[in-house]
């Protein structure tokens, strides 16, 4: 074979080569892996979302029945009283004068359930929870239900929503079977309940005490960290601008306009953007809805919050922790920039102004009392109440039973001890022997 042969042979095997190469270059297809989330931002969340039947809720469900006051605290009686009320279809409401006698008129002297929240709430929150189909429905608020048992027009009873604060009230409509359906259904079985009697403060409000003592529960949890990572993506517009500092109570996150202070000392999360002055443009009827959402948004339900208290005027809104009782956590705290017991909202001109909160949540049940601590009756509280050095009766507001939680920093246990508690000038305070005992001034 002569070079030249050769040469053409291997110049042969080169171009052949490089035609496989080219047509494998073009016809080529990399197998990717399929993404499993095409988001770029995953969504923060602690918790899972909640309706609002399970953030709003009432305080009290009370039955009149035969001259007597029965009441249940319990969350598996408020939900299935709710779930019966949503099948009602309420319809017809129109406003009512009741010609110069109070609300209370309306459950004096007949059997009557009467249902009250801690604050007021928009029907058209809380239409949906009702099973309130209708569109023509008036707009009001109302913090009270009243269901007389035996007031019947027709084939029709009545229901009553009144604002105590307001003084106003709406009388809408039920089929008549349904009362009578609910009648055979709770009416009797309430009478197992403990019975309360009223008691009228100096403003005119009522206030129903347990007429016996109480049987209550002591809980101790290990304390569960939240994240404060996540708080930081959810509560800042670009987290990525977010600068982190470290200061002697905690740490501090930093952008253009807002700050979140996580203080490890006190266990607190506050959040506050200046830059939202001012609450002109927050439509107050949509103000809890909008609040519930917002918290809803990161899934901050991280325990069993309800809703407690709003102030239209300064754009407010409270959630406080409930215990398994049903009965209200308060924080040993008073600071209220340092409440460990609840969640608060304040809101600006178009967005979040300021959001305080815990930095934890109840983890495991590490302790249960083996036998349950002995409140004092209502009456035998309300009287250690009035005896106190230098008691104002005008500025008492309300009486009830919770929890004070108090939390070991070096432990994490997390303790929840059943004390009275009443609501003075404002402040929630716990009813303690040193204040009736004549050790120290409580309300100086």
């Amino acid at each position: 074979m002569t070079y030249e042969n050769i040469k053409s042979i291997i110049l042969t095997i080169l171009v052949g080569a490089s035609l496989l190469l080219t047509w494998n270059l073009w016809t080529y297809q990399p197998n990717y892996e399929k993404l499993e989330n095409g988001e770029t931002v995953q969504e923060v969340s602690f918790s899972t979302k909640k309706p609002i039947k399970a953030i709003v809720k009432p305080e009290q469900i009370l039955y009149h029945i035969e001259g007597g006051i029965y009441g249940s605290l319990e969350e598996n009686e408020v939900e299935k009283f709710l779930n019966e009320m949503s099948r009602w279809n309420l319809n017809g409401f129109e406003r009512i004068q009741l010609e110069g006698m109070g609300v209370y008129s309306l459950v004096d002297n007949q059997d009557a359930v009467e249902i009250l929240f801690p604050s007021a709430i928009n029907i058209d929150l809380y239409k949906s929870v009702l099973g309130i189909k209708g569109m023509d429905i008036p707009n009001f608020n109302f913090d009270q239900i009243i269901i007389p048992l035996n007031m019947e027009q027709g084939e029709y009873g009545v229901v009553y929503f009144a604002s105590r604060e307001e003084e106003k009230i709406y009388r809408s409509e039920v089929h008549l079977s349904l009362i009578s359906d609910f009648k055979g259904a709770y009416v009797e079985a309430a009478k197992s309940y403990p019975k309360y009697f009223p008691y009228i403060t100096e403003a005119g409000r009522r206030i129903y005490l347990p007429e016996a003592e109480t049987e209550i529960y002591s809980y101790q949890y290990l304390s569960d960290p939240l994240d404060a990572g996540k708080f930081k993506n959810a509560l800042f517009k670009d987290p990525t601008l977010v600068q982190k500092n470290y200061i002697a109570t905690g740490e501090e996150y930093t952008d253009a306009s807002s700050l979140m202070k996580v203080d490890t000392d006190a266990n607190t999360i506050s959040y506050i953007d200046p830059s939202e002055v001012g609450n002109q443009d927050i439509d107050k009827n949509d103000l809890l809805k909008r609040s519930i959402d917002f918290v809803n948004s990161h899934g901050g339900w991280t325990d069993k919050y309800r809703f407690v208290y709003m102030d239209t005027d300064q754009s407010t809104v409270h959630f406080r922790l409930y215990g398994q009782d049903g009965y209200p956590v308060f924080s040993k705290n008073a600071d209220p920039d340092a409440d460990i017991s609840k969640i608060q909202l304040v809101w600006g001109n178009t967005d979040i102004s300021r959001y305080i909160r815990n930095n934890f949540s109840l983890g495991l049940l590490t302790f249960t009392s083996p036998s349950p601590r002995i409140l004092e009756s209502g009456t035998t509280a309300l009287e250690k109440i009035r005896s106190i050095e230098k008691f104002n009766p005008n500025l008492l507001e309300d009486i009830k039973i919770g929890y004070e939680m108090t939390m070991n920093a070096q432990s994490l246990l997390i303790q929840l001890e059943p004390k009275w508690y009443y609501l003075y000038n404002g402040v929630w305070k716990p009813l303690t022997t040193s204040e009736y005992g004549g050790e120290q001034n409580g309300l100086e």
